[in-house]
């Protein structure tokens, strides 16, 4: 797969279920529950430090682009509106772009860097999930978590053709390559509209495939009120029990610091 690359980091012999409690449940709601920055900067360098110790490959590291771009776009978005100075707060710039106000202040500053570390830090954790699991895991997990089946089939079906679609992307550049079709040209126009020229028939190749896989469903019988047979369905091991006692321990630290700092 794609997405999942077998580095032999801790976080690959944890069950499925353990990591979709910690990573999609528990780790959004500490980010987006945490009052002070300190609080926040150290939930971040936590998770980014996990993301590091799974070794990502390249590969993987490419998707992280992509999650930094609409963090960092999400987080400047905050510097934009109407614009209201109090007494408390330093402003360090303001322009007057008629439609909307643009202010960099000690506030909004603050509130950016915020917005940028909880976004950032929930796609760290759900990329943890995702390169440290195999898809078998990750369906066997989501059964456990009594997550609905319509849910299950749909990301599981996601997963399965993540890697089979970006073969299918090369495959068409390749044959459209061999057509004589320059998608090296140094005109960036030039270069777009030959990039253009792979999208109808990779839609064609998506549009076959997912009649295909309809169909097998079908026969399948998927749908049908009777009972459903789980083959794979492994048991938490000691090691999933001990991840839960250290999150439970970092949940309360986290919390005891919050707290004692705002009381301060």
């Amino acid at each position: 797969m794609f997405l999942y690359h077998n580095t032999n980091s801790i976080f690959h012999y944890l069950n499925g279920f353990t990591k979709i409690i910690l990573f999609l449940v528990l780790a959004p709601i500490l980010l987006f529950s945490a009052d002070t920055l300190a609080v926040l900067f150290m939930l971040f360098l936590l998770l980014a430090s996990m993301l590091i110790s799974t070794k990502p490959e390249s590969g993987q590291l490419i998707i992280l682009y992509p999650a930094f771009i609409v963090s960092l776009f999400m987080s400047i978005s905050l510097f934009f509106g109407h614009f209201e100075k109090t007494a408390v707060e330093e402003v360090y710039l303001f322009t007057d772009l008629k439609i909307i106000d643009f202010s960099i202040t000690s506030t909004n500053l603050i509130e950016a860097s915020r917005s940028f570390m909880k976004l950032l830090g929930t796609s760290f954790a759900c990329f943890i999930l995702l390169f440290t699991t195999t898809p078998r895991d990750l369906i066997a997990g989501m059964r456990k978590a009594k997550i609905p089946e319509v849910i299950i089939l749909v990301l599981s079906l996601t997963l399965r053709f993540w890697g089979v679609m970006i073969e299918d992307v090369k495959k068409v550049i390749n044959a459209q390559y061999c057509r004589g079709i320059n998608f090296k040209d140094k005109n960036l126009f030039i270069r777009i509209k030959n990039f253009l020229s792979i999208i109808t028939p990779l839609i064609y190749i998506l549009i076959k495939r997912s009649q295909i896989t309809g169909l097998a469903l079908t026969l399948k019988g998927y749908g049908s009120t009777n009972k459903r047979t789980v083959y794979y369905n492994p048991a938490l091991t000691l090691l999933d029990k001990r991840a839960f006692i250290i999150s439970i321990v970092l949940v309360i630290t986290f919390v005891g610091y919050s707290v004692l700092s705002q009381n301060q």
